[in-house]
């Protein structure tokens, strides 16, 4: 069902024209596994973008258990690394792509309540900027897209171009 749902939304109702995997992102092989597939049958991954949420909901320091702040580091971070390390040694090995980390407000400051999807949400960001650094001498691209619908609109791009010089840039609306 969750197929044909992506499909007909995403690809004009032709199924044939789409492809879905369900997987856990925290488990380790589970997307280097579907990466592999995807270029066996498809070709080369140019872009990729981890999209996945990590908000665990409002809650202190006192009302996160351990298992609440595990969960929120591995979809927020541990995912991501997945995924990078999937990815972008291949990207790099072409000399060109583009890896994509989106965020969150949370991923810029802490706020009240939000101990374990800030966490998560720095280390992402974290991991984009080293990313830049790395392969970007190599053709890689790393970005860092932190959107926030309720409090403004702000873009964190992180480029590193082929002489290593790095780029933090953040357009923010009025906060």
């Amino acid at each position: 069902m969750l197929r044909a749902t992506i499909c007909e939304e995403d690809a004009g109702g032709d199924q044939d024209a789409c492809r879905a995997f369900l997987l856990d992102v925290t488990k380790e092989g589970e997307l280097s596994r579907v990466i592999e597939q995807v270029e066996s049958e498809y070709g080369e991954i140019d872009c990729a973008v981890y999209n996945l949420g990590a908000n665990m909901g409002i809650r202190g320091l006192e009302r996160t258990p351990l298992k609440v702040m595990d969960r929120a580091l591995k979809l927020g971070c541990l995912g991501a690394y997945f995924a990078a390390s999937a990815v972008v040694p291949k990207m790099a090995e072409r000399g060109r792509g583009t890896f994509l980390l989106t965020g969150a407000t949370a991923g810029l400051r802490g706020n009240a309540g939000q101990l374990a999807h800030a966490s998560g949400m720095f280390a992402r960001r974290g991991m984009s900027q080293s990313l830049a650094h790395e392969y970007g001498p190599q053709g890689v691209v790393s970005l860092s897209i932190i959107l926030s619908i309720s409090v403004c609109v702000c873009v964190c791009v992180c480029v590193c171009s082929l002489s290593s010089l790095s780029l933090s840039l953040s357009l923010l609306s009025s906060c």
